[in-house]
């Protein structure tokens, strides 16, 4: 009996045993850190004002890149000789989508924080942010600080200028809410809790009221002129804010919306103030007119020339997404 030679082997499908691509072998993980580092390099001239020494990590098997940017230009050092001031931990893929503009640098540093607390940049938070800022085609200006004296939306109950406000500062306050809902034979009355901070999420499913509130005149006034007929509701809770509760940090909500878009406003928010509320009590704060034009804090956890958006109850804040 003639004996049977095995036969070529062909394998269907697509072959994930190698990630090494084109002609000469280079890894899509070579690829993306030699494009990284190509881009630190030629945005290198643009971080002497950084006045810190930064060290950038781009992966375990790699050594950081040192950017000295304490004097004068800034340059590359071949290794660290001195503590730096930041360290930042980050994919190299996302040091492109930076420079094309696919990513938002305050959303981009911190993407990978909740699975991987190693990604945090460390140190001088504000020198992270401004460096990957520098990254971008077009990096963000500083939003105006608020000074006292500074005109700022004041609670009213003329809705043309609550919307004069919200296109002018980002936001506006509608008074006497609760007050109207009396006039009108519809207010709910109920005694307040005394439970700790707390958000309730998802109130539409919480209660016959609160799917009712949502036929509220507030927003048929508001909602269609801001967004369109066919707005979806994203979100609908409750915070419950007492004494020693923590803040956020300064965010716009729509940072998770990626490549960034600060020329379109995709979210309204509408804000019931159940009490007064207060600088001092967790009332919101904001940089007035900070959703025009391509604007971003330094340093997202720095309140300092903030304004707090103060209304007794009864009132409602209405906030756009890019504020």
């Amino acid at each position: 009996m003639a004996e049977i030679q095995p036969g070529p082997t062909f394998t269907q499908g697509l072959d994930f045993t190698s990630n090494k691509i084109g002609n000469h072998g280079a890894s899509r993980a070579d690829l993306a850190y030699e494009r990284a580092v190509a881009i630190i390099k030629e945005k290198l001239s643009l971080m002497k004002g950084l006045d810190a020494l930064l060290t950038v990590n781009l992966g375990e098997e790699r050594p950081p890149i040192v950017i000295d940017a304490r004097s004068g230009d800034a340059k590359l050092l071949d290794q660290v000789m001195d503590e730096p001031d930041t360290k930042v931990t980050i994919k190299p893929e996302y040091i492109t989508q930076f420079y094309e503009g696919k990513l938002e640098p305050c959303y981009g540093l911190f993407k990978d924080a909740f699975f991987h607390e190693a990604s945090v940049p460390q140190g001088d938070i504000p020198v992270a942010i401004k460096f990957a800022d520098l990254l971008t085609p077009d990096p963000p200006m500083p939003p105006r600080p608020y000074t006292p004296g500074m005109r700022v939306p004041q609670p009213t109950e003329d809705i043309e200028q609550v919307k004069r406000d919200v296109q002018e500062f980002g936001y506006g306050l509608v008074a006497n809410q609760a007050a109207g809902e009396a006039r009108a034979g519809i207010a709910a009355r109920d005694v307040g809790s005394d439970a700790p901070s707390q958000r309730v999420w998802t109130l539409i499913n919480k209660g016959d009221e609160f799917v009712d509130f949502l036929n509220h005149p507030l927003l048929d006034a508001v909602v269609p002129w801001f967004l369109g007929e066919h707005a979806v509701l994203t979100s609908y809770t409750a915070n419950i804010a007492r004494p020693g509760n923590v803040p956020m940090q300064l965010h716009t909500d729509q940072v998770a919306i990626q490549p960034p878009q600060r020329g379109l406003a995709y979210g309204l928010n509408v804000m019931w103030y159940l009490t007064d509320v207060t600088d001092r009590n967790g009332g919101t704060r904001v940089f007035p007119g900070s959703h025009r034009g391509q604007v971003a804090p330094g340093d997202l956890f720095d309140l300092y020339e903030t304004v707090a958006a103060v209304a007794p109850a009864g009132s409602a804040l209405l906030f756009e997404s890019r504020l």
